[in-house]
């Protein structure tokens, strides 16, 4: 494919890309393929694929390596797609399944660290009720801090914390903090004896942050 072609092909609207997908028999590449023009040929939303070079890769490997137009080990390209990709991935080729389930426990594993934990909505919230956790870097190094600050300040950061103006699904991340901390009892005070009432309205974010509070990994 001439670099005018690629072009052409670049700046063509979505609606209107009915081209043949490039393949090695005429020696161009699928890197030189936009992202909406192989969304179209797997038959996904575009905005499902990172990039172009990305999305050339995910369609190698769903319609097979003999595909792609260079050299590369299938778990060399695999890591190099987006979990969307992925997915999509595995809709075409059942056979990756098993890589895409170890890649999701992976995620969720990372997600549940004491280091997504601070820097997620505990962390901000955290913030805005006096406590920083500057240089806190575990669980238990958490509710050390935590009780500490409390202390000096005479149990005022318990009373802002419980406080705060929140939404619901903040008011149940600052009853994750309080149980992390190791002030359960303030926590429980705080629900109301309805936290699980409670927690089935949270979604996302906050609900990460709930359930990383109540396994403490990493």
């Amino acid at each position: 494919m001439t670099k005018s072609k690629v072009e052409s092909l670049r700046k063509t609207p979505k609606g209107e890309l009915h081209h043949r997908l490039p393949s090695r028999q005429n020696r161009s590449s699928l890197l030189f393929a936009p992202k909406d023009f192989i969304a179209s040929q797997l038959g996904e939303d575009s905005r499902s694929l990172r990039c172009d070079m990305s999305a050339a890769l995910a369609l190698a490997l769903a319609n097979g390596s003999e595909l792609l137009s260079f050299k590369a080990r299938l778990e060399d390209a695999w890591p190099l797609l987006s979990l969307n990709e992925k997915e999509i991935v595995v809709k075409h080729q059942p056979r990756f399944a098993n890589w895409l389930e170890e890649d999701k426990e992976r995620e969720i594993d990372n997600r549940l660290t004491f280091e997504a934990f601070k820097n997620g909505p505990a962390g901000a919230l955290c913030n805005r009720g006096g406590l920083y956790l500057d240089g806190v870097a575990s669980w238990s190094g958490f509710a050390s801090h935590f009780q500490s600050q409390n202390k000096a300040s005479d149990g005022e950061l318990v009373e802002r914390l419980m406080n705060l103006p929140a939404s619901s699904g903040e008011a149940c991340v600052i009853q994750a903090i309080l149980h992390a901390a190791d002030y359960s009892r303030f926590s429980d005070d705080l629900a109301g004896n309805s936290a699980w009432d409670q927690l089935r309205g949270v979604y996302d974010e906050h609900a990460v942050a709930v359930v990383a509070a109540i396994l403490r990994r990493g």
